[in-house]
């Protein structure tokens, strides 16, 4: 756990120096478009009367960004102090609290800006108490921002903890998917800081997941840069470098710069450790620009500087890695412990042994050392010891050599205890395990086998006929047992993979050890929600509310089970099947319809039961879309069949636009269907009749046409109403 304690203070110096994550933090804005907007204001805020739409106006002025704070509030996010004092006094003036106190959380961040950082607890604490009165999504934006203060501050990760787990349930995937991505990554984050490292790194893939699905970016280029920093603490150097690039294509494509200079710097680092010097230079070469382009403090230069004069080092230009620490001494930068040892090192190429002992000594101070410094301590040593050698100190180039070999056992210990690298084996160990199973069975079997056949083998030569007649019988009653417990293994095996797979997925699994993606050029998607769901959590327990839930999702199963449709997976109280998928065609898009109607006739039947017993019950929305997809198994460990495509996303849309009780279905379903339904029926497209077909879509349906409905994120689309006809 001490490489894992080592990451810790790593991450921590960084978001101490100036942590990004909600609200301006590296938005990119420009000086113009940030005096537009002002200015905007300020026309709307002279016409306006002592109102409560004027309060809003002043806030919206104060949280426009400012140029060069006194100190960088956590976030990077500052206001506009002046308009603060005038939204209070009216908000309170008015008597509305919601203003009153959006104007006390705006006055915190101004308190840290001024690095007044007892002022802007005490302000964040009394925004956080009076939050319950915010909109939900505010009220999550001032919990959020208290756990990252409390956690880059370190002043109490319990506090931020549950700060953060609050600012999660205040945000919707549906509506705030960007704040939740932002609270997903504080709550990364806030782990890291509390040193759960497992629940942190899982905590960072689920970030990246939702990120990439919402395209959070702003979350999304943080959540890259620590997943990438982790990756470099457990020695994955690819993985490391994988990820930084991404992080810094992102923050350079959206102009997120301070996040970009994180990401080359710390790139950088990574590749000097693992002897990569000419990608070290590029990178902190680019760090560089970006800070004195971008006017970042200059202190956030000096990291990347050194790296590129360690880089240089390392490709035998000495003089200009040390000019390059030359310049950082003329700026009036404090040199820190790895410009030390490099300053050592140039002195050991130049032959200077005791202006290299008096630096390499420098960087090793005294007292407590924390494990992030361990791999410095080994640099300053093996620095020493060269020293004294070209020096002729023999004693004490052989004290510095044990020291060496010292933190270089402990080096390798930390990392071979490291509990997040069996973690990564397990996985490993999880996917080889599930291709491998049955063949492990069978190998099993036969050795078993071989080894009894050469035990009664040796019995023969030592035994009369009849014991040996015993021991033949024997053996075949232990082979008889172990191909029934490998017959019943194998069953228990292939029903695991049945209840979660497809039959013709888990089969490919069986022969192959894997399933290769697959594009469905013709796919019905069926999502359901129930109305309501928040208001009902309220009013049952958790256990009536998971029985209830339990009750509709096993009859939905036996539904779309009965007509050949596979389900895909249940979303907290949301349910997603889908038809077609199967190369034999099972599951039409009107068998789809129709297991859609039998839902809605389930829903309102359970209705009517507990509404009869006084109990409260569910509605439901359902809406359906055809269209191709992308078929195929996600993750190793806990693995899941999923599809994928704009057609999943609109039949999503198809749902959340229809009306509770009704069956919502896209123009390309009711092209469809309507064509199976009329061919059914004995009429074509053009209205002539034909012998009516047998099969199991002769049920014909009515259609309420919509017209064309306005879907969030994709536009008007066609949109009708479905419904049984009834039965002549």
């Amino acid at each position: 756990m001490g490489h894992l304690r080592a990451l810790l203070f790593i991450v921590a110096s960084w978001l101490v120096a100036c942590s990004t994550c909600i609200a301006q933090a590296d938005t990119p804005t420009t000086d113009g478009a940030v005096q537009a907007r002002m200015d905007s204001l300020l026309r709307q805020l002279r016409v306006q009367r002592d109102d409560t739409n004027k309060v809003l106006t002043l806030l919206a002025l104060a949280d426009l960004p400012v140029a060069a704070p006194k100190a960088v509030p956590v976030a990077n996010r500052t206001v506009h102090a002046e308009y603060i004092p005038t939204a209070l006094d009216l908000s309170r003036k008015l008597g509305w609290k919601r203003g009153e106190v959006l104007a006390i959380f705006l006055s915190s961040i101004e308190s840290e800006q001024r690095a007044d950082m007892v002022a802007a607890r005490s302000r964040l604490n009394e925004a956080i108490q009076l939050s319950p009165v915010l909109l939900p999504h505010e009220r999550g934006e001032v919990l959020q921002r208290g756990a990252l203060f409390y956690a880059v501050n370190q002043l109490d990760l319990d506090l931020a903890d549950s700060l953060v787990k609050a600012s999660l349930a205040c945000f919707d995937e549906r509506t705030t998917p960007l704040q939740l991505a932002a609270s997903l990554e504080v709550q990364a984050r806030v782990l890291l800081f509390k040193q759960d490292w497992v629940p942190a790194i899982v905590a960072y893939y689920r970030a990246i997941d939702f990120g990439e699905k919402h395209h959070a970016w702003q979350a999304l280029a943080i959540a890259y840069e620590k997943t990438a920093m982790i990756m470099d603490q457990l020695g994955d150097v690819d993985k490391a470098c994988q990820y930084y690039g991404h992080s810094t294509r992102l923050s350079d494509s959206l102009g997120f710069h301070f996040r970009a200079y994180m990401g080359y710097s710390n790139l950088a680092g990574t590749l000097n450790e693992n002897g990569r010097a000419g990608e070290a230079l590029a990178a902190a070469r680019k760090a560089t620009a970006i800070a004195r382009v971008f006017a970042l403090p200059a202190g956030y230069a000096l990291s990347s500087t050194v790296d590129e004069a360690r880089a240089r080092l390392a490709l035998g230009e000495v003089a200009a890695a040390g000019n390059l620490l030359d310049s950082i001494a003329r700026a009036g930068l404090t040199g820190d412990i790895p410009s030390m040892i490099l300053r050592g090192e140039i002195a050991l190429r130049r032959g200077r042994w005791q202006e290299a002992v008096r630096q390499c000594r420098g960087a090793l101070p005294g007292g407590a050392r924390h494990y992030d410094h361990l791999r410095q301590d080994k640099q300053a040593c093996n620095c020493l010891m060269r020293a004294y050698q070209g020096a002729g100190a023999a004693g004490e180039a052989l004290k510095w050599s044990l020291r060496v070999q010292q933190l270089a056992d402990t080096l390798h210990d930390m990392a071979s205890a490291n509990a997040v690298t069996r973690m990564a084996a397990d996985r490993e160990y999880g996917k080889r395990m599930l291709s491998d199973s049955l063949a492990h069975v069978a190998e099993t079997s036969r050795i078993e086998a071989k080894a009894l056949y050469t035990v009664n083998k040796e019995r023969t030569r030592r035994n009369f006929m009849l014991i040996f007649s015993l021991c033949l019988l024997a053996v075949a009653l232990v082979i008889l047992r172990q191909r029934m417990r490998i017959a019943k293994e194998q069953k228990r095996s292939e029903e695991l993979l049945l209840n979660i797979l497809p039959a013709e997925v888990a089969e490919e699994l069986k022969n192959t050890g894997s399933s290769e993606a697959r594009h469905v050029e013709q796919a019905t998607i069926l999502f359901t929600d129930f109305k309501g769901f928040t208001e009902l959590s309220e009013v049952l327990t958790p256990q009536e509310l998971v029985a209830e839930l339990d009750t509709c999702f096993k009859a939905f199963d036996a539904i779309i089970t009965a007509r050949g449709i596979e389900k895909i997976k249940t979303i907290g109280d949301a349910y997603m099947a889908a038809g077609g998928l199967a190369r034999d065609k099972h599951g039409s898009a009107a068998d789809v319809v129709e297991a859609a109607l039998d839902m809605q006739e389930f829903i309102q039947g359970r209705k009517a039961e507990r509404e009869a017993a006084g109990k409260p019950c569910f509605e439901m929305r359902v809406g359906i879309h055809t269209g191709p997809v992308v078929a195929g198994i996600v993750g190793v460990k806990k693995f899941q069949y999923d599809i994928w495509g704009d057609t999943v996303n609109t039949a999503s849309r198809m749902e959340s636009s229809g009306e509770v009780g009704r069956v919502n279905i896209s123009g390309a379903t009711y092209r469809l269907v309507n064509g199976e339904e009329r061919m059914a029926n004995g009429t074509d497209k053009d209205g002539i009749h034909h012998s009516p077909l047998t099969n199991s879509h002769s049920l014909a349906f009515t259609f309420t046409p919509r017209g064309k409905v306005q879907a969030k994120g994709k536009g008007e689309l066609e949109m009708y109403f479905v419904e049984r006809l009834a039965s002549l």
